[in-house]
């Protein structure tokens, strides 16, 4: 099993602490995703979305492709149940 605080299976190195810094929710939701594991991917997805309206950054543009992104996800994950 993976750890929550740990990157999953072909998740490592600089670039996923640097993903994992920007975006914490929405990368440990595409790690777990990547990894098969769906039920954590969707509960990440979840988190990202209720953290976005309290996230301080400047750039709406890129919380908003986040929001786009994570609901995305989310609807093909329900849809494939």
């Amino acid at each position: 099993m993976t750890s929550m605080t740990r990157p999953a299976r072909g998740f490592s190195g600089p670039s996923w602490k640097r993903e994992r810094k920007k975006r914490p929710g929405f990368s440990l939701a595409e790690a777990y995703l990547n990894s098969g594991d769906r039920a954590l991917a969707a509960v990440f997805y979840k988190k990202a979305l209720e953290a976005i309206p309290g996230d301080p950054r400047p750039d709406k543009a890129f919380l908003e492709g986040l929001r786009k992104g994570a609901e995305e996800k989310l609807r093909e994950l329900e849809k494939k149940r």
